[in-house]
């Protein structure tokens, strides 16, 4: 078993193999995503505001990759660039217990017309991913099955997240996470994000002879994704349907996150495994494997490596567990 725990609190939650809590209710533009998932609410906690708030567990274990956190920023989610708009409110961060459960090796769809749709010609609300600081990601769609960056983009907080309004309060992101001013600039394709300073060390690129983005996320059918610059650390000019491609430094089919629609994913071009996971409202679609697939043995030390750069441990590792240690945000 390959196991890496990455725990940015004192407390590290905790979570046996293969458990799985009752789905948790929905609520208006959230609700359940992943099985396992219990939703947010007044009862619970609130999420702290500083980099030590998160808590992430990661772990592999027959074939199975399992995400499991608190739900909560590494970032201040009170700290917003421009009043709620008329008719809306600021959401509250509060934690919740949010696994995330998907095969270790994504299989693609044999046609991109068998994938799962997500943004507005077929809206899916709820989680449908996770970062690897255990936040949901969102589709690109509102409660109104209208694009979330436009009409709800005044209600992101400076690191581009926001939170479902009660009961539910899940925090989360709709488009770049880190990006502190996703309205600003998404009218086209660009490269003019603005990365918050608390998460700037972790979004950019982390090689800097090929500049491609860094890894920040896995959705629900395996597949990651990267920030917005491919090889040469220039904007991909070939992304599909769904916002993926097969780029020279990731020989392996993965998303990228743009600055316009659909900002993250428009369809998830993997198989979804349904005893696995249970995204709100959407209906699985039948696996029919492509022919050609993708060597993803890469991506356990990618995802390794990532998490360890996402802070440092001020204590022990045992065994994959953290002993009296702490883990703060570069």
């Amino acid at each position: 078993m390959h196991q890496t725990i990455a725990t940015f609190s004192a407390v590290l939650l905790l979570t046996g193999l293969g458990l799985v809590t009752a789905q948790g209710n929905g609520g208006p533009g959230g609700g359940a995503g992943m099985m396992g998932r219990t939703a947010g609410n007044n009862t619970n906690p609130l999420c702290g505001t500083t980099a030590n708030a998160p808590s992430v567990n990661h772990t592999i274990q027959g074939g199975v990759r399992y995400f499991q956190s608190n739900g909560c920023p590494p970032t201040n989610w009170t700290d917003h660039n421009y009043p709620a708009p008329n008719g809306m409110t600021y959401g509250q961060a509060r934690s919740y217990n949010f696994p995330v459960i998907v095969n270790q090796t994504p299989v693609l769809q044999a046609n991109i017309s068998d994938a799962l749709y997500v943004g507005i010609s077929n809206p899916v609300k709820g989680p449908i991913g996770i970062t690897l600081t255990g936040v949901a990601l969102y589709s690109a769609v509102d409660a109104l099955n209208r694009d979330a960056i436009i009409y709800e983009g005044r209600t992101f907080d400076t690191c581009g997240g926001h939170s479902t309004p009660d009961p539910v309060n899940t925090y989360h992101y709709h488009s770049m996470p880190g990006d502190s001013s996703t309205i600003s600039h998404n009218g086209t394709r660009n490269s003019n994000f603005t990365y918050c300073p608390a998460m700037q060390s972790w979004l950019l690129p982390v090689n800097t002879t090929n500049n491609h983005s860094a890894l920040f996320g896995v959705f629900v059918d395996g597949v990651p994704i990267y920030g917005p610059l491919g090889d040469g650390g220039k904007l991909p000019t070939d992304l599909d349907a769904c916002n993926g491609h097969v780029d020279a430094s990731h020989s392996f089919y993965h998303y990228h996150a743009t600055s316009d629609y659909p900002y993250l994913v428009d369809c998830l071009r993997g198989c979804i495994n349904s005893t696995l996971s249970y995204i709100q409202g959407a209906t699985i679609p039948a696996c029919k494997p492509a022919a050609q697939q993708y060597n993803y043995s890469s991506l356990d030390a990618e995802i390794t490596a990532r998490l360890e750069h996402v802070g440092v441990i001020n204590g022990t590792m045992v065994n994959g567990t953290v002993v009296n240690g702490t883990m703060v945000l570069l």
